[in-house]
């Protein structure tokens, strides 16, 4: 029995053995003291691994190699295979390093084979940050000094695009500090551009820089994922996170959509289409997200490049839609967006081979990115113009309808001032217009009672009567004493007018004597009293005419929000007479400003229904203390009315019953039996219900819900 470890020596010495057997390679060759970048002038050789279950034995005996024609950037696109590479070095300096410029591929293995031995090392983007060689963005191995040669094996979810370079350890740490120059400037341009927006949407709440801050996070974040920044000082030792860069790449895909759909008002076009187009691309985009999250990577990266490259083209189309409706904003747009398209276009074609790869090519989308943030940031500010010019323009048009108002009331009141002098004119007509106010009063009286919900509300009609009649007999019976008080004031007056040439103290014992014989004191007291009496007949006049009008609702053919405590205050103005008689007393509770979505004069009539039956009930009993209850209150989707009082009750039996048509418990000619009926027809037209509890001969309570 052979253990591991001496299959590990016997398969390390065959590797060994077998070494001259491959492919005949031209070393790469580095100068002693060198610096800067090895010219590397022999083509790599790779083989693919599709199945990635070779060994290096296996792969150090093979010897059909393929060539890569090309520079020294090796590019295999997205792809699930392994693919191993081979290099012949000759290392005459010290401190030479082998660069993998990929800051995201998630395996390498690399080999040196040298003099009998086998130095494999690995790194990664799927290992912590801490276990690589060289501390940066970049892969850095160590290349032993003499001749070797290097297998590196290769595997990556991201795309296998890999610059291979080989130069000093110093020269490399020279180019990181330019690198991190560069990559700081951006992200400190794009922090500055979160935040400075940040700080703008606190102060108007406007959701566009919501969506834009979000946007920019995201984005930040992505590029940060892609460039390695992320990996380094965000999750060094959370290597797993490297994989959802994808995920932040999609979140703002997501973000710039909502962001150019709100930005450019494409709702305000009436375009379903549009809108559609845009929650697509949102849903399709948010799925990626998850399937990224949930381990699918390649689905959920391909569908989400596939959904950009088609929402980036959407984006352009509405924003010049946009313009050509007339959004004076949607050209920063335009010219941000075409920026940051043109250099996603460079990135591809540098990925695709047909640019070359340069510090300008591969960094493209950086500055397209940052052109993109400021240009949006200078659109958000040049709309808060806009809307600042448009506001002042409303204001303007304000101000000029208030004039017109203005002027308007200054012809009112030339006209109300001619009116005022007309009517001064036709005082003496007093009488004939009082009259005439009763014939209007009654002909209103008689025009309410003809309406159809007043149909069934025949007993009600005595009530209001009565309910006018006070106050009318009131102003009538104040007439007459007033009339002698004014005539008796004309006779003190014509008395004056006698007593003027008189000699003052004469004048004086006169008018003293006149007022003692006419009772002026009295008559003006009285005078007074008279007309505070016909003011508050005339005041109880407009408070039931009023409580009529509301009741009624004329007009109200529509649904509209309508506060229940109006429509059941206006119920009890009408009933208040016989709430008297009864001595009934109300307890209310309407919560606070309760409204529902429904038909108020319909709405009106349950109340008036429910009502009379409850002041019937009450009339039936000999309870000291007849009280209704009101009770209002409301949730997220329910309003419940409950009205209760302390009557007679209804039985079991007659409940099952209560909503019939033309049932009823009362005496043969008291009732027709259709008012509870009407209330339930009315009720289920609102999509509510209503129910009743009742115990004999202690309480009923009616329960109305409606949908708010």
């Amino acid at each position: 029995m052979i253990s591991p470890s001496h299959k590990t020596f016997l398969g390390l010495t065959l590797l060994i053995l077998i070494l001259p057997a491959g492919i005949v390679q031209a070393a790469i060759a580095i100068p002693p003291e060198n610096f800067g970048l090895v010219e590397i002038t022999e083509p790599f050789k790779f083989i693919v691994d599709k199945a990635g279950n070779k060994t290096i034995t296996e792969i150090n005996q093979h010897n059909q190699w393929q060539i890569w024609q090309g520079d020294n950037i090796l590019n295999f696109g997205m792809t699930q295979s392994v693919y191993w590479i081979k290099l012949e070095l000759h290392n005459l300096a010290t401190e030479q390093y082998l660069r993998l410029k990929s800051p995201l591929l998630d395996y390498i293995d690399i080999y040196f084979i040298q003099q009998g031995q086998v130095d494999h090392r690995q790194s990664g983007a799927a290992y912590p940050f801490s276990q690589r060689e060289v501390l940066a963005l970049d892969y850095l191995f160590k290349i032993p000094q003499g001749k070797s040669t290097a297998y590196i094996r290769l595997h990556s979810n991201f795309a296998l695009q890999i610059p291979i370079e080989i130069a000093s350890l110093a020269h490399f740490n020279q180019s990181s500090i330019k690198q991190y120059w560069g990559l700081g400037l951006y992200f400190g341009l794009m922090l500055v551009m979160v935040f400075y927006n940040l700080f703008i949407y606190f102060s108007i709440h406007d959701k566009a820089y919501l969506y834009y801050i979000l946007y920019i996070s995201f984005i930040s974040l992505t590029y940060a994922g892609f460039k390695g920044i992320a990996f380094q000082f965000l999750w060094p030792n959370l290597a797993d996170w490297n994989k959802l860069v994808p995920t932040f790449a999609s979140m703002a895909g997501m973000f710039i959509f909502l962001f150019g759909s709100f930005f450019l008002g494409i709702r305000a076009y009436k375009s379903s289409v549009l809108y559609w187009v845009c929650f697509v691309h949102v849903i399709v985009l948010g799925i990626c997200s998850l399937a990224n999250i949930l381990g699918d990577y390649h689905v959920s990266a391909n569908t989400s490049q596939l959904v950009t490259t088609t929402g980036s083209f959407y984006l352009l189309f509405i924003s010049i839609y946009a313009y050509l409706k007339g959004v004076k904003t949607a050209r920063f747009f335009i010219l941000a967006w075409t920026l940051y398209l043109i250099s996603v276009i460079i990135y591809i074609l540098q990925l695709q081979s047909i640019l070359p790869y340069t510090a300008f090519t591969n960094n493209a989308i950086l500055y397209g990115s940052a052109i993109e943030a400021v240009l949006i940031s200078f659109a958000l500010a040049d709309r808060i113009n806009i809307l600042k010019a448009e506001k002042e323009a409303s204001q303007q048009q304000a101000l000029r309808t208030l004039e017109e108002n203005q002027r308007i009331v200054r012809q009112q009141n030339i006209i109300l001032e001619s009116r005022v002098q007309e009517r001064t004119k036709e005082l003496d007509k007093s009488n004939h217009t009082l009259k005439k106010t009763l014939e209007e009063l009654k002909l209103t009286q008689s025009k309410i009672v003809e309406t159809e919900k007043m149909a069934s509300l025949g007993q009600l009609t005595a009530g209001i009567a009565h309910e006018i009649n006070n106050p009318l007999t009131f102003i009538k019976a104040n007439i007459k004493p007033l009339k002698r008080n004014l005539d008796t004031l004309q006779e003190i007056v014509h008395h004056y007018r006698a007593v003027v040439t008189k000699p003052n103290w004469q004048q004086t014992e006169a008018i003293d004597d006149i007022k003692q014989e006419m009772e002026y004191d009295y008559i003006q007291e009285e005078t007074q009293l008279l007309l505070q009496g016909i003011e508050d007949g005339a005041n109880r006049t407009v408070t039931i005419v009023e409580g009529l009008k509301s009741f009624s609702r004329l007009g109200s053919a529509d649904f509209q929000l309508y506060k229940l405590e109006i429509g059941i205050e206006s119920t009890l103005t009408l009933l208040g007479h016989q709430l008297r008689e009864n001595m009934i007393s109300i307890n209310k509770d309407y919560g606070n400003d309760i409204t529902v979505n429904c038909l108020p004069d319909r709405i009106n009539q349950v109340f008036m229904n429910i009502f009379s039956n409850a002041i019937d009930a009450l009339g039936e009993t000999n309870g000291d203390n007849p009280v209704i209850s009101i009770v209002l209150s409301a949730d997220q989707d329910w309003v419940t009315v409950k009205i209760s009082d302390n009557g007679v009750g209804i039985d079991e039996a007659a409940i099952n019953k209560l909503f019939d048509p033309f049932f009823t418990t009362k005496e043969v000619g008291s009732g027709t039996g259709l008012g509870l009926s009407i209330v339930y027809g009315i009720i289920q037209d609102h999509n509510g219900t209503i129910t009743v509890d009742s115990i004999p001969n202690k309480s009923t309570v009616f329960t109305l819900k409606l949908p708010v």
